[in-house]
């Protein structure tokens, strides 16, 4: 658990103090140049080697961004964007080198979930099968504490809080109804782990922007990589709500603001893990962003410092469920696409808020 640095007070006054307002930048992607795609190409693949990477989760806002852009992007550097897109088992076709180099073991499947992984390379997670004299499957005991701590995010998020189930990949992943989860070695980049929606779902000119999509996560978590917490399994488990979120919010709309997107599954990680608390991580630096507005995330400069309130901007989420109930969070994603403007995290808010007897985003 990373240290808890801020009293219940400072907590306070921080949110009292943080402006909810809109602000110029909102990391909401608009259709723009070809330079504009070609920009969030780039940043996507210096994302996924690690570089910039501050917070561990900055490749799923670059990756979404980067699907919204596919159309723009000419026919060469559309393959260079569908190969950072691919998921890990299309590795042997990817210049990147990105996804698995050697075939995949037979998934390890659940009810809602199929796990992914290799036996070799530096991807594969460690081989012990404790559990084998007992359950005889050879299944590593890494990969049935992935498959367990995904169906209790499942549990909690679409269970208890109602979240809509994910949309389904057809035989993207092997298995019509299930989400696909893959295991490789992240920790090295400094990622705690990414989700992407699948490529190339909508037809140019469709209004529809709930995607499907897929998880990564990192075949460890050792401490020499993940050092702020006292086992490899609390990094796991903060990093599978809050990623496996981001599948649901895609489910609702993929388009949304980067801010809404990853303030919502910083609120997430605590409701499935209230004794990790891991969102505390990111409260000092919160605290002295008070003149940047709640709203901005700087998508073309996803190293900016600032763009870590958002992370912090959790609590505003904590305070909404205070006054309104967890439904109003819920209900400004299953109203996102139908706003005016649609995908616009305001106004999506300001309806959550309202659908429980508030007056709205700027007057909550």
């Amino acid at each position: 658990m990373r240290s808890r640095v801020l009293s219940v007070g400072a907590v306070l006054i921080g949110w009292l103090l943080a402006p909810v307002t809109a602000g110029a930048d909102f990391g909401h992607h608009e259709p723009g140049s070809a330079g504009d795609a070609e920009a969030a190409l780039a940043r996507a693949q210096q994302l996924s080697k690690g570089r910039g990477v501050r917070t561990g989760f900055e490749l799923t806002p670059a990756l979404k961004e980067l699907v919204e852009s596919l159309p723009e992007l000419d026919r060469r550097d559309r393959r260079r964007a569908h190969a950072l897109l691919a998921r890990p088992t299309d590795g042997q076709f990817d210049p990147y080198e990105d996804g698995y180099s050697v075939p995949e073991h037979a998934p390890h499947c659940t009810d809602n979930f199929c796990i992914h992984w290799v036996e070799s390379t530096a991807d594969a997670p460690d081989p012990t099968d404790a559990n084998g004299q007992t359950d005889g499957d050879g299944v590593p005991d890494y990969v049935e504490t992935m498959a367990t701590v995904v169906e209790q995010v499942h549990a909690v998020e679409n269970g208890e809080l109602a979240w809509r189930e994910p949309k389904g990949d057809g035989t993207r992943g092997g298995d019509v109804d299930k989400t696909d989860v893959y295991i490789k070695d992240l920790g090295g980049q400094g990622l705690f782990g990414y989700s992407a929606p699948d490529p190339d779902q909508v037809a140019p000119g469709e209004l529809n922007t709930s995607l499907h999509s897929f998880l990564v996560m990192d075949n460890d978590y050792q401490a020499n990589e993940f050092p702020d917490y006292p086992s490899p399994l609390e990094p796991l488990q903060v990093t599978m709500a809050h990623e496996y979120n981001h599948v649901l919010q895609f489910t609702y709309d993929a388009l949304q603001d980067t801010w809404m997107l990853e303030s919502t599954a910083v609120w997430m990680e605590d409701k499935v893990y209230d004794h990790i608390s891991d969102y505390l991580q990111y409260l000092p630096r919160w605290r002295t962003l008070t003149h940047r507005p709640l709203t901005r995330y700087d998508s073309d400069r996803p190293t900016d410092p600032g763009n870590s309130k958002v992370y912090g901007s959790g609590v505003w989420n904590r305070w909404i469920e205070e006054h309104y109930g967890q439904e109003a969070i819920r209900g400004a994603w299953e109203r996102s696409q139908s706003t005016r403007p649609a995908s616009f995290g305001p106004a999506a808010y300001s309806a959550g808020i309202r659908s429980r007897g508030g007056r709205g985003f700027m007057d909550s």
